[in-house]
């Protein structure tokens, strides 16, 4: 939604409905908990995933040896961001 204070705040009382998800965002507790979901590794984990199908569909590395490359990469990545952020 674009526009003004006003024309926000009269879009809500058309649609008092959309402003509990923001009020509650805005009055919630900022910590943690709260802060919504963690990527980590995922984008990391995501190419290894597409290496290791690319390897085997096109280059025709036996599916075993494909998999347990994209599991080793995949741990290190995992393992990276763990060490990153303290876990």
């Amino acid at each position: 939604m674009t526009g003004s204070a006003s024309a926000t705040a009269t879009w809500w009382t058309a649609r008092p409905e959309f402003r509990v998800g923001y009020d509650e965002l805005h009055q919630g507790a900022d910590n943690a908990a709260s802060a919504g979901f963690v990527l980590g590794a995922v984008g990391k984990v995501q190419d290894a995933v597409v290496n290791g199908l690319e390897e085997m569909v096109l280059r025709g590395v036996p599916p075993a040896t494909s998999l347990a490359t994209a599991r080793t990469t995949s741990d290190a990545a995992i393992r990276d961001y763990n060490r990153s952020v303290g876990s």
